[in-house]
């Protein structure tokens, strides 16, 4: 009886050390929606600006990292726009050696049907050719709005909250995403400013600055 009754004792606590070893996608969203809302927790922060109708995506460290250390392996932009109305034009890469595209696009999905999902990807694989500065913002790259401007607001998509954000019914592969040889692959790493522009190309005033 001594010994049933020291099984029973180790069986929950081994099931609890399993719990905690392998924790399921939602306590790993939980954990990481945590860390995003402390500054010092992203590593890199995407941001979204426009000016005279030209957007523009740039990208902001929190540490320096050195040659041969700052290789970009990948890299992945997800810009959210209202459905029907926006068109990438005149798409500019701001560094030499440093070549995004548009390589996707998901229209009004059942998840959020107000909106279509536009992925810009890195190209240029292996680049060393991206400065990672502490604190200093790096343009990589512009575009313009060839669709209706409706004065509707545009955002760069949240890893954390956005209802689209893999598996989805389209099996978009949709997020923001980086690959820095310091500092490997990880989604919870990648923040973005949740700024709001006008899809005309110009900077919300702040009482309709608001975020989806």
């Amino acid at each position: 009886m001594k010994n049933l009754a020291i099984l029973f004792l180790i069986v929950p606590l081994s099931l609890g050390m399993l719990s905690l070893t392998f924790p399921n996608q939602s306590q790993k969203n939980i954990v990481s929606t945590t860390a995003l809302n402390q500054p010092q927790s992203c590593v890199y922060t995407y941001i979204l600006e426009a000016k005279k109708g030209v957007f523009t995506i740039s990208l902001l460290p929190n540490q320096t990292i050195k040659s041969p250390f700052n290789t970009t392996a990948t890299a992945q932009v997800t810009l959210k726009v209202p459905t029907g109305i926006f068109q990438v034009a005149n798409l500019e890469n701001l560094i030499a050696g440093v070549e995004f595209t548009e390589n996707g696009r998901s229209n009004a999905p059942t998840e959020a049907p107000k909106f279509d999902y536009i992925v810009f990807g890195l190209t240029s694989i292996g680049t060393r050719n991206i400065t990672y500065t502490k604190d200093t913002k790096i343009p990589l790259f512009s575009f313009t709005n060839s669709g209706a401007c409706m004065g509707a607001p545009i955002y760069l998509m949240d890893n954390f909250n956005d209802p689209f954000y893999p598996p989805n019914s389209q099996k978009a592969n949709v997020s923001q995403q980086i690959t820095v040889a310091q500092t490997g692959s990880d989604l919870s790493i990648i923040c973005n400013d949740g700024q709001a522009i006008s899809d005309c190309g110009e900077k919300f005033k702040k009482k309709k600055n608001r975020r989806r």
